[in-house]
């Protein structure tokens, strides 16, 4: 049986069928950095500016009937044009964030498989022909 020896005159047995890969602890800590970063819970955001969308072009399409309406207070048809402009204000905004985080968390799981690939570099003797770092992103 294959094994390793410590100074201990400790004996483990070293499986010999299972194919493992010694990592350093730095970049163990590093992977797993990593990988918790990625794991906080992703904003739903595509759902909030869908919905201010909706209201910007809800309040939008409203104001044509409201200006033909007779006998309405002045302060109305203001009013659904100052919410349909905020609402599609800050429904593009939403949208903007939503397109930075999107890439911010592309450009990390990026980083996360170029670190994979490192440290299965600096195992390996070959280069193998698939790597570990396919994680979906």
């Amino acid at each position: 049986m294959a094994g390793v020896t410590f100074t201990r005159e400790e004996e483990i047995a070293v499986p010999s069928t299972e194919q493992r890969l010694a990592v350093r602890k730095a970049d163990w800590v590093r992977l797993r950095r990593c990988i918790r970063d990625l794991q906080h819970p992703f904003p739903s955001l595509p759902v909030w500016y869908s919905v201010l969308f909706g209201i910007a072009g809800s309040a939008a399409t409203t104001v044509v009937p409201l200006g033909w309406a007779q006998g309405l207070p002045t302060w109305v048809v203001p009013t659904y044009i100052v919410v349909a402009c905020a609402a599609a204000l800050l429904a593009g905004i939403l949208a903007a964030l939503d397109r930075k985080v999107s890439s911010m968390r592309a450009s990390k799981v990026s980083d996360l498989n170029t670190d994979l690939d490192e440290v299965e570099g600096g195992i390996t003797k070959e280069p193998s022909k698939e790597p570990m770092s396919q994680i979906p992103s």
